[in-house]
């Protein structure tokens, strides 16, 4: 009788998981409250309103707003001449392919390329003094024959390398060719 006595005063598993709906629907009813009560006083409402009227004032300046314009959106080009018939007639006969080619290696044959020692980025004494700094350099390289880190690392390398295929290069091509030939044989 004294179990039973203890199972009264429990909470049964119903009375569990309704405490438990009722914590989480409390949470999520307070997590969806705003932080104003009044949405109208928020400050974010607040600066949406001030950058609002602040790019509208931009995008349509008071100036700008519905005055007549006394001059149309588009002129006519006064220095456009009429084209006559024969003008496109001279313009095709000079765009055939034939005349465009003659005309173009002509140039290019006869229009030597010059250029203005004056527009280079460099002055001629800047040039000289890095092309001989850079054929030192090349100079000293070529001289030493000393060997490069990438050359040592291969010397070093190159034992240990062997070592290790001597010693794992068998059995690993063995277990390899075994089980390609346990693959082919199940088809």
């Amino acid at each position: 009788m004294g179990s039973m006595n203890l199972k009264v005063n429990e909470p049964s598993m119903e009375d569990i998981l309704a405490s438990i709906r009722r914590i989480i629907s409390d949470e999520q009813e307070s997590a969806q409250e705003p932080a104003f009560a009044d949405a109208e006083s928020s400050p974010l409402k607040t600066v949406l309103e001030i950058a609002e009227r602040h790019v509208s004032s931009n995008l349509y300046p008071e100036h700008l707003s519905d005055a007549p314009d006394d001059q149309p959106l588009i002129q006519d080009d006064p220095f456009e001449e009429e084209r006559s018939i024969a003008h496109f007639a001279e313009a095709r006969e000079l765009a055939r392919p034939d005349t465009l080619a003659t005309a173009q290696s002509s140039q290019v044959l006869t229009q030597p390329c010059e250029r203005d020692p004056g527009d280079a980025m460099i002055s001629r004494m800047t040039e000289t003094s890095v092309s001989e700094a850079f054929g030192k350099l090349n100079a000293v390289r070529a001289a030493s024959h000393s060997p490069t880190v990438e050359d040592l690392m291969k010397e070093m390398l190159r034992p240990m390398l062997k070592a290790w295929l001597d010693e794992n290069l068998p059995a690993l091509v063995e277990r390899l060719v075994k089980a390609e030939i346990e693959r082919v044989t199940r088809g």
